[in-house]
């Protein structure tokens, strides 16, 4: 507020989707504390009404504002580039690999479909519908910026993808990935290519 409330006055209302919340209020001088259950990836609406000076002057209008909150997530696995299964078609001519020193180093492009030609997965993963995945890792690459695509897809059959994103190699990388099928052992890929070069990947920190 812009001068100190009265700490007995006023009501604090706060909304999910329609949906009235339980929410608690600590008034101290001229700041005013709001607690209430946080759920993840929702929009809230509050509304401020009745607030009262310490001169008893009462707000005229109530005050209204929304905000979003974050995403949860339940669980975090780190992903070594070790430990994922690297694939390349065309064999060491389409890329190498240091899997200890996490260096990818595609060769050459002779192909289109390149993006997905060289990369390296983690199997057996549960994917959800509509559920949000988070990816993050380090990534550098020379020449700098060259692109990296983060799918889950079907682990076997038709491999079919059920979330793609894309993203310049650019020193930290982090992306949302929201699957449009379930698949309980799907797959999680990090595509490499689409311009000769070497990627720097750190572990990757992946989250739903």
């Amino acid at each position: 507020f812009s001068e100190a409330v009265d700490p007995n006055s006023g009501t604090v209302l706060m909304y999910d989707g329609g949906v009235a919340l339980s929410a608690t209020k600590t008034v101290a001088g001229d700041k005013l504390t709001i607690a209430a259950t946080r759920l993840s990836d929702k929009a809230y609406l509050v509304i401020l009404e009745g607030f009262k000076d310490l001169a008893g002057n009462v707000m005229s209008t109530p005050f209204t504002w929304t905000f979003n909150t974050e995403p949860g997530y339940n669980t975090a696995v780190t992903l070594e580039l070790s430990s994922g299964i690297f694939w390349s078609t065309g064999g060491s001519a389409q890329a190498t690999i240091n899997q200890a020193k996490s260096v990818i180093i595609v060769n050459t492009v002779d192909s289109p479909s390149v993006k997905s030609n060289v990369s390296d997965r983690w199997e057996n993963l549960p994917i959800i519908k509509d559920k949000k995945y988070r990816a993050t890792f380090a990534c550098v690459s020379v020449p700098a910026n060259l692109p990296v695509q983060m799918q889950l897809k079907e682990n076997g059959g038709s491999y079919e993808i059920y979330a793609s994103v894309s993203a310049p190699c650019n020193g930290t990388v982090t992306v949302v990935l929201v699957p449009t099928k379930d698949n309980t052992v799907g797959r999680f890929n990090i595509n490499f290519g689409g311009a000769v070069g070497e990627y720097t990947i750190g572990p990757v920190k992946f989250e739903y």
